[in-house]
C-alpha cells in the first residue's frame, strides 16, 4: 500500500511538473507572441483598448497599430473623447521603444517616446476629462496629499512635435490657446514623485503675441510640492535669465525668485514710453493667499529705476500695501527725479476693489508729487479713476469713469498761476535749452476739459484761458480757447473759438482777434476777424480736406489806414497732387486790381494780372523802402515744368524809390524752349529826353 502511494505521489508530481511547465511554456509563448509579433501586439492592445473603452463613460479609438511591444511600436490616430463625444486628446502618431527589463521594477522604461500632432481641448463645459476614468466615487487621498499614487513608474526621453492646446468657447467653437512646435524632455516618475527635465521647448501664444524660442528647466513633483528650478526662457518679449519657483498644492503657498530682461516697448507698444532695449527685472516673492510678500526691482539704467516692497493678503479679503522708491532721469535732465512711492489695494468679497498710489519728490525744495485712486468693479466691469499732480503752486486734477471698456465720463482741470514759476520748478528735470525758454514765458494758464460718452457717442469740451502772456518781444493780454469735439458712430465733428486781446509783436499791435471754426472731416468752415488801430481784417472761408484740399474763400477784406483790399467774389484754391488750381481770384486794392486764374504745377496754364496798382498804397505795410508809382503787369505761365513757356509784360509809371525818381520802366520778357528774350525800356524822368533800352 505504501509502495502504491509512493508511486502515485511520484506520478502526480511528475504530472504536476509537466502541467506547470506546460503552463509556463504557454505563458512564455503568449508573451513572445504578444511582445515580438505584430499580430500578437495588435491583438493584445486591441483587446486592452476595447476593455478600457467599455469600462469608461468616454471613448478611446485608434486607426492603426503596427510594430511590436518588444521592438518599436507605432500607433496611428489615437483619440480620446468624453461621453458627449467632445474631443479631449488627439494624437496623430505615437512611436514607442520599451525597455522590457524595467518592468521587473514596475517601471515603464523606454528608449523613445515620440508623439507627433498632439492636440488637447479643455474648458467651455465641453471637456469632461473625468469621463476617461471608471465611474464611481473617487478614492479619498491621504491627509496632505493632492496627487495620484501611481503604482507604475515611467522613465525615459520624450520627444513631442506639434502640440496644440485648444480652449473651448462658451458660445461654441474653440480658440488656439498655445501652440508648441517642439518639446524635448526626460521623464522619471513613480508613486507620488516625478521629475521632468525640459531640454528644449518652443511655443507660440497668439492671444498674447508671445513667441518662445527656447525654454529649459527642471520640474520636480514630490506630492504636494512642485518646484521648477533653473528655468530659462527666450522670447520676443524678453528673456528670463534665471527662475526658481515652488508651490505647495496642499497649503496653497509658494515662492518665486526670478531675474529677467523685459522688452517694455514690445509689451506695451501703445504706451510710447521713452524706454528702449531690454529692461532688467527682479522679482522675489513668497506666501499664499492669506499672507504674501513680494520685492520687485526694475532698473533701466540710467533712465529709470523702481524698487518696491509689497505685503499683505489676497483672499478672502484683499489688503495689500507697499512702499518703495522711483527714480527717473528725463532726457537732457541735470539730475534724476527721485520720489517716494506708496501703494495700497483693498477689496472685500463681492465689493469693488480700491487702490491708491502716491508719489512724493525726494529732495525737492517745493512740493512735487502725484496721487491717484482707482475703484474697479469686476462684476459690472466699471472703473473710476481720480488723480492729481502738483508742482509747487501748479496742479492738474483728472477723473474718469469707464464702463466695460467704454469711456462714460472724464474731466481734467489745469491751474498754472505762473508759467515762469512752473519752469523754475521743472528746470532740474528739463533740457537746459527748454528750461531756459520756459522760464522766459510770463503769465498764467488755466484749462478745464470734460468728456461724456454713451453708446456710439463721445462728446468733449475744453476751455483754455491764458492771461498776461509774454515771450521775448511778444505779448498777449488775454487769450481764450473754447473747443467742442463730438465722435458719433466713429465720425468726428467739432467747433473751436479763439478770442485774443491786446496782442503785440515789437511795434505791431492787434487790439482783438477772433477765430471761429466748425465742421467735420469732410468740410471745415472758418471765420476770422481782427481789429487794430486804424485797420481790420475779415475772412470767411471753408476747407475741404482730401488728396486735393479745396480752400474756398467767400469773403476777404483788409483795411489798414489808407490801404483797402477786397475780394470781389468767391474763389476757390485747390492744392494737392503737386498742383495749385486758382479759380477766378480777383481782388480790388484801392483803385487797383489783382487777378489770378489757372493751374500751376507739372503742366501749368496760369495768368496773373495787375492793373492800376499804386505802389504808394503799400505805405501802411511799413516796407523797408518807400515806393510810389503806378504798375500794370500781366504774366502767363504755360507748359510742363521741364519746358515752361513764360511771358511777362509790365509797366511802371512815375516810379519813385525813397527820394529818387526813376521815371518810367517797361519790361517785356518771354521764355520759350529754354530761350529767354527780354526787352527793358527806361525813361529816367517824366520830362527827360533820355531813353535807355536793353535787349537780351
Amino acid at each position: 500500500m505504501l509502495r502504491f502511494m509512493g508511486r502515485l505521489a511520484k506520478g502526480l508530481a511528475k504530472a504536476l511538473a509537466w502541467l506547470v511547465g506546460s503552463v509556463l511554456l504557454l505563458v512564455v509563448l503568449v508573451l513572445v507572441v504578444v511582445l515580438y509579433t505584430p499580430w500578437g501586439t495588435r491583438t493584445a492592445l486591441g483587446f486592452a483598448l476595447d476593455f478600457y473603452d467599455d469600462m469608461i463613460p468616454g471613448a478611446v479609438a485608434v486607426e492603426g497599430i503596427d510594430g511590436t511591444l518588444g521592438g518599436t511600436l507605432v500607433i496611428d490616430a489615437l483619440t480620446l473623447s468624453d461621453a458627449e463625444d467632445n474631443p479631449l486628446v488627439d494624437v496623430r502618431a505615437l512611436r514607442l521603444q520599451l525597455r522590457l527589463a524595467d518592468l521587473v521594477h514596475l517601471t515603464v522604461g523606454f528608449d523613445e517616446l515620440a508623439l507627433g500632432g498632439l492636440e488637447i481641448w479643455f474648458g467651455g463645459d465641453r471637456a469632461a476629462f473625468g469621463d476617461l476614468g471608471p465611474p464611481g466615487p473617487a478614492k479619498p487621498k491621504p491627509e496632505g496629499m493632492v496627487g495620484p499614487d501611481l503604482p507604475i513608474g515611467f522613465l525615459g526621453p520624450l520627444a513631442i512635435d506639434g502640440i496644440v492646446v485648444h480652449r473651448n468657447l462658451l458660445e461654441g467653437g474653440d480658440e488656439v490657446l498655445v501652440a508648441v512646435p517642439q518639446l524635448r524632455a526626460r521623464l522619471d516618475s513613480k508613486g507620488r514623485a516625478a521629475a521632468l527635465q525640459l531640454d528644449g521647448v518652443t511655443a507660440i501664444l497668439d492671444s498674447a503675441s508671445l513667441a518662445i524660442a527656447g525654454l529649459t528647466g527642471a520640474v520636480h513633483w514630490d506630492d504636494p510640492n512642485i518646484r521648477i528650478d533653473d528655468l530659462v526662457v527666450l522670447s520676443n518679449r524678453g528673456v528670463i535669465t534665471h527662475a526658481d519657483l515652488g508651490f505647495d498644492a496642499y497649503q496653497q503657498t509658494g515662492d518665486v525668485d526670478l531675474a529677467a530682461l523685459i522688452d517694455i516697448a514690445g509689451l506695451a507698444p501703445d504706451s510710447k514710453l521713452p524706454i528702449h532695449g531690454l529692461v532688467p527685472l527682479s522679482v522675489k516673492a513668497a506666501g499664499g493667499a492669506q499672507s504674501v510678500w513680494a520685492h520687485i526691482v526694475s532698473s533701466a539704467e540710467p533712465e529709470a529705476r523702481v524698487d518696491l516692497l509689497l505685503g499683505g493678503s489676497i483672499a478672502p479679503r484683499m489688503q495689500l500695501a507697499g512702499t518703495g522708491v522711483v527714480q527717473l532721469v528725463p532726457p537732457g535732465a541735470e539730475r534724476p527725479f527721485a520720489s517716494f512711492l506708496a501703494v495700497q489695494a483693498f477689496r472685500l468679497p463681492d465689493l469693488p476693489m480700491l487702490a491708491w498710489a502716491q508719489l512724493r519728490c525726494i529732495g525737492c525744495s517745493e512740493p512735487v508729487g502725484a496721487n491717484a485712486q482707482v475703484a474697479i468693479d469686476l462684476v459690472t466691469k466699471s472703473t473710476d479713476i481720480d488723480a492729481r499732480v502738483y508742482l509747487a503752486d501748479s496742479s492738474v486734477t483728472a477723473s474718469a469713469s469707464i464702463d466695460d471698456g467704454a469711456l462714460i465720463r472724464a474731466r481734467a482741470e489745469v491751474g498754472v498761476p505762473s508759467i515762469r514759476g512752473l519752469g523754475g520748478t521743472l528746470s532740474p528735470w528739463l533740457p537746459s535749452a527748454l528750461a531756459g525758454q520756459l522760464t522766459q514765458i510770463g503769465g498764467s494758464l488755466g484749462a478745464d476739459a470734460s468728456c461724456h460718452g454713451g453708446t456710439g457717442l463721445l462728446r468733449c469740451t475744453a476751455v483754455v484761458d491764458a492771461r498776461a502772456l509774454e515771450y521775448t518781444a511778444a505779448k498777449i493780454a488775454h487769450v481764450e480757447v473754447d473747443a467742442t469735439v463730438e465722435l458719433r458712430d466713429g465720425r468726428p465733428s467739432g467747433a473751436v473759438t479763439v478770442v485774443a486781446e491786446q496782442m503785440q509783436w515789437q511795434q505791431h499791435r492787434i487790439d482783438s482777434l477772433r477765430v471761429d471754426a466748425h465742421g467735420d472731416r469732410e468740410r471745415i468752415e472758418i471765420e476770422l476777424g481782427a481789429k487794430a488801430k486804424g485797420g481790420r481784417v475779415a475772412l470767411v472761408a471753408s476747407v475741404e480736406p482730401g488728396p486735393r484740399t479745396a480752400i474756398g474763400v467767400q469773403e476777404l477784406a483788409l483795411d489798414l489806414q489808407t490801404l483797402h483790399a477786397r475780394l470781389d467774389g468767391p474763389t476757390t484754391v485747390t492744392v494737392g497732387g503737386g498742383t495749385v488750381d486758382i479759380d477766378g481770384l480777383r481782388m480790388t486794392v484801392n483803385k487797383g486790381v489783382l487777378e489770378a486764374d489757372g493751374v500751376i504745377g507739372e503742366d501749368s496754364d496760369a495768368t496773373v494780372a495787375i492793373e492800376r496798382f499804386e505802389l504808394g498804397d503799400l505805405g501802411p505795410l511799413k516796407l523797408p523802402v518807400r515806393l510810389s508809382g503806378t504798375i500794370d503787369a500781366r504774366a502767363q505761365l504755360r507748359g510742363r515744368t521741364k519746358d515752361p513757356q513764360l511771358s511777362l509784360v509790365a509797366a511802371i509809371d512815375r516810379l519813385w524809390v525813397e527820394k529818387h525818381e526813376l521815371g518810367h520802366i517797361g519790361v517785356e520778357a518771354g521764355l520759350d524752349r529754354g530761350k529767354l528774350d527780354a526787352h527793358v525800356d527806361w525813361k529816367p524822368g517824366a520830362d527827360a529826353r533820355e531813353r535807355v533800352e536793353l535787349r537780351a
